[in-house]
């Protein structure tokens, strides 16, 4: 199936077009599987939907499921944790890990302000999207991070030429709604970056990221209305979740790696609260070391065979020899800058701060049903199952997944589910990059 890149203009023009039902072109059918509409909410931490008036996300929770909360993967950065919920990978599985990165065998560096396309940087994991084309379907993917990016030979069926922040959450809803209409799409994939923009600028404490969510409960609004409107509301399996949480922080609480370090000696990724130190001399690694390890009490240095398992981050190239780990609320800089912001994420994804919001709601999934806990590994099996798909190799599990799924779903069959099981389990066992 060629893939097509389209215009906003051209798939506006799709919106305001008479709604046609037809099969889809491929000649695979789904009508014994799942439409999936996946969304994710920039930095919507786990407790924002019920700190205000919210009637479009409870409506959502009183007839789906929902859990606790999701434990995010680390770091919990933008870029490398939608990259995780896309492919059911931990960052040291898929390789994009942070915001930004250096890759010592490209002798190469990747920024979130100088985005390569380069498929070298995404190829170690297969998105949502790129299983769903493989196996005979088609997508649409807007705005969400790499949907740009022609990923193990895949575009998305469906994409903007680039990513565009001005671009309204309802006119990206807009996108989608026609789509799955006229079932040219079995899976739809959006971001909005509306919770993250207002918990940085004004703090997750603040009356402002309560509006902000009040903004989103009416998007969701507006996409349950245009879903019904085309008769799909009942066929389509809608999925939201978030990529990391968000924290409060202090202009005053800085770490300043000037203070301890003769920046000569090493290159870094900026990640802040979290720094990847490359020393430009290997001889210096263990001297870079000893300088950070003591130097300040709301610093944590591992070197890179130290870090913690529950990390899942230490097996990659692009994970620097030494990682300097910044508390909670406190930032890492160099010489005297500081930051702006009121609110910061990129933590220790054990911290509650860091935790995320989910729901889902569709013939697929349970009436009422909650859930303790799960990991952003899971997402991507989750959506395996409902779409019908055999999974690429992750991380996930199917364990607390599988309680969530109506009686009627029948989305995968027993001999799926232990394809799935195994993989996930293979993968978790025995994956170096």
């Amino acid at each position: 199936m060629a893939t097509t890149t389209l215009s906003a203009k051209v798939l506006f023009a799709i919106v305001s077009a008479a709604v046609v039902a037809t099969s889809v072109a491929t000649g695979n059918t789904k009508a014994s599987y799942g439409k999936v509409l996946f969304m994710t909410f920039d930095g919507l931490r786990w407790d924002y939907v019920d700190r205000t008036s919210t009637p479009n996300f409870h409506r959502l929770i009183k007839n789906g499921v929902t859990a606790n909360y999701v434990s995010s993967s680390f770091i919990t950065k933008t870029f490398p944790t939608h990259y995780t919920l896309a492919t059911g990978l931990h960052q040291e599985s898929h390789g994009f890990v942070g915001n930004q990165m250096y890759d010592p065998v490209l002798d190469a560096h990747w920024t979130i302000r100088n985005q390569s396309k380069d498929p070298i940087w995404w190829d170690d994991g297969e998105p949502i999207w790129v299983t769903n084309q493989k196996q005979g379907y088609q997508s649409g993917v807007f705005q969400y991070p790499a949907s740009d990016v022609r990923i193990r030979g895949h575009y998305p069926t469906y994409k903007l030429p680039k990513y565009d922040g001005r671009l309204p959450n309802n006119d990206v809803i807009d996108l989608v709604i026609p789509l799955f209409a006229n079932d040219s799409i079995n899976l739809g994939v959006l971001y909005f970056g509306t919770m993250d923009s207002a918990g940085h600028t004004y703090g997750p404490d603040s009356a402002e990221v309560d509006q902000a969510m009040q903004e989103c409960d009416n998007n969701i609004g507006y996409l349950l209305d245009r879903l019904e409107a085309v008769d799909k509301l009942d066929e389509v399996n809608i999925i939201i979740t978030a990529d990391h949480g968000m924290t409060s922080v202090s202009s005053e609480n800085n770490i300043r790696l000037d203070d301890y370090l003769d920046r000569s000696l090493y290159q870094y990724d900026e990640n802040n609260p979290i720094y990847g130190i490359w020393p430009k001399n290997e001889d210096d690694t263990d001297a870079i070391y000893d300088a950070l390890s003591n130097a300040h009490p709301n610093l944590t240095v591992y070197k890179k065979a130290d870090i913690p398992e529950r990390y899942h981050y230490k097996s990659h190239r692009r994970i620097a020899p030494i990682l300097a780990v910044a508390d909670d609320h406190w930032h890492i800089m160099l010489g005297n800058e500081t930051s702006p912001y009121k609110g910061a994420h990129g933590y220790d994804n054990a911290l509650q701060s860091m935790r995320t919001f989910f729901v889902a709601h569709g013939p697929a999934f349970k009436d009422g049903y909650k859930s303790q806990v799960f990991s952003a590994v899971d997402f991507y099996p989750m959506m395996c199952s409902v779409l019908g798909l055999t999974p690429s190799p992750n991380n996930g599990s199917l364990e607390s997944i599988m309680p969530m799924f109506s009686g009627a779903a029948g989305t995968l069959s027993v001999s799926n589910l232990v394809i799935i099981n195994v993989l996930c389990l293979w993968m978790t066992l025995y994956i170096t990059f």
